[in-house]
């Protein structure tokens, strides 16, 4: 779910305590089964062998607290994996991992990884390892943050594995626009940032959080940037995943008065 560039969602956690209930039932999932990638031969004249699949990332979910972004090992070993299961080649993967963080600054190199590249190759990113959905099976929770767009940010993508042992994309986008926006595009309708913390564990269920930040003026409509103003709203989304439902456990209303700006109400002629 990625609006304008890419799309939106959020930055910084709002803190337990609002009364929200928490949800219960845990879905099982079957077991995942280890894939082996097969060997090819270049004796031929065949291009060489694809290396072995990384084996999965090694996970303990903490039973409470912020989820902290994935070291650089393992988004390494996350970024190679799934590359290396959509097909990237083989002569491509380095560089595909080594933009997935921050993009890449030589223009032969970003063009190779837009063609590429199993994410959106203009954006950064963070990876979040921990129970996404709330299945007791991880997952990793691919976060954008759209260096062009106001650093808009959100989550681009959710991968846990299929009973063979693959990576395979799960629908939260999909999910949260249907169970809380009326099935609308999230660019417009869901909140514009990850908040941080972004992934926390509460009585160990894993919620996800998100923030809108924006001006309004005097009559409390939302204004832009260079428009007067006269308070600052902050509030603060905590959502749980659970199978084909997500749900707002909490809101928090950080919004804060500000003095009044006057805005800018004309513009120097240029000489």
């Amino acid at each position: 779910m990625i609006a304008a560039l890419i799309g939106p969602l959020l930055v910084g956690c709002a803190t337990p305590g609002d009364g929200a209930p928490q949800a219960s039932a845990e879905i099982a999932r079957a077991p995942s089964a280890a894939a082996s990638a097969p060997s090819v031969s270049s004796s031929a004249g065949l291009a060489p062998p694809r290396p072995p699949r990384p084996p999965p990332t090694s996970w303990a979910q903490p039973a409470n607290g912020p989820v902290k972004a994935a070291s650089p090992a393992e988004v390494e070993t996350f970024v190679r994996r799934l590359a290396y299961e959509r097909g990237v080649p083989n002569d491509q993967i380095d560089d595909v991992v080594r933009a997935f963080p921050s993009g890449s600054e030589d223009p032969a190199i970003s063009a190779r990884v837009a063609e590429h590249a199993p994410f959106v190759s203009i954006v950064n990113h963070e990876l979040f390892l921990a129970d996404a959905n709330n299945d007791g099976q991880q997952d990793w929770i691919v976060q954008y943050q759209n260096p062009l767009s106001d650093h808009r940010s959100g989550i681009e993508a959710v991968y846990t594995e299929d009973v063979t042992g693959k990576l395979v994309e799960l629908p939260f986008g999909k999910t949260l626009s249907d169970s809380l926006f009326g099935g609308k595009d999230l660019g417009p309708a869901g909140p514009m940032y990850t908040d941080h913390p972004f992934v926390i564990v509460e009585k160990g269920r894993t919620m996800l959080c998100f923030r809108d930040t924006y001006p309004v003026n005097a009559r409390g409509e939302v204004v832009g940037p260079m428009d007067r103003r006269v308070k600052i709203a902050d509030k603060r989304y905590v959502y749980e995943w659970s199978a084909s439902t997500v749900r707002l456990v909490r809101t928090v209303d950080k919004t804060v008065a500000v003095k009044p700006y006057p805005g800018v109400t004309a513009i120097s002629p240029q000489r």
